[in-house]
């Protein structure tokens, strides 16, 4: 995987910034099942240049919060048979798949987190994994889908009293409980281990539902089994604990 990121901004930056993006990207490679390495290469840019490229590029005079620009031509979203029969798709060097170009405003990262109350890390996240969609080929996210997705970013507090964001990549059912699978857009908070996942039982109280951790060995590999069982029917083995 190579993920080539420029950092144009001239302004006060998350520290790692690198490492979300990095993150996100590969989770995002990862869902969609993609059976090649790839390529993508992002900018990190402010309001008057994502500006100038829509000028060029869209005719639209306005800043927006992020650019993609594919370059793979799928049949269906997210539908990689038959690339090979597409040389041009490849780095004839590396040959990782190029899946295209990804342009950032850190200003909008900045401006939008405030209108939407939250850290500036998960907005830079969450427009990194909007303008991954469209580089595998899926169509415009609206509103409504954008306030699903943000509902699958949440932050949890560690045991340091460190605010971490996770992504709830899954929730199943198990023995009549439910259960959310949750993975760190940061990985880096969790050392060497590059695969760590949480498993949380959904439960609720007064306040409505509540994430409680699994402290029964037993009940964390039930859990475990129907998410491995899951992952077989969809054909996504790799994807196991």
């Amino acid at each position: 995987m190579n993920i080539n990121i420029e950092n144009e901004y001239e302004g006060e930056i998350e520290a790692d910034y690198r490492e979300i993006i990095t993150s996100v990207i590969n989770h995002a490679v990862d869902f969609v099942n993609c059976p090649y390495e790839c390529e993508v290469d992002v900018t990190i840019v402010d309001n008057d240049t994502i500006k100038n490229i829509n000028s060029e590029q869209r005719d639209i005079d306005r800043p927006t919060d992020v650019l993609s620009f594919p370059f793979v031509e799928y049949t269906n979203p997210a539908d990689f048979s038959g690339l090979e029969q597409d040389p041009a798709a490849f780095n004839p060097e590396t040959g990782e798949l190029m899946l295209g170009d990804i342009v950032i405003s850190y200003d909008k990262v900045i401006s939008q987190s405030e209108e939407y109350n939250h850290s500036k890390r998960r907005e830079l996240a969450f427009l990194t994994a909007h303008s991954m969609l469209h580089l595998f080929g899926f169509d415009h996210i609206d509103e409504d889908e954008r306030k699903q997705m943000e509902e699958n970013i949440i932050t949890l507090i560690d045991e340091d009293g460190k605010e971490v964001e996770f992504e709830v990549c899954l929730t199943l059912e198990a023995e009549g409980k439910e259960y959310a699978i949750l993975l760190p857009l940061d990985e880096e908070s969790y050392g060497d281990d590059e695969d760590v996942a949480l498993v949380f039982r959904i439960d609720s109280d007064e306040n409505g539902d509540i994430l409680v951790p699994l402290e029964d060995e037993e009940e964390y590999q039930i859990v475990v089994d129907v998410y491995n069982t899951l992952m077989d029917e969809e054909g996504l083995n790799d994807n196991e604990f």
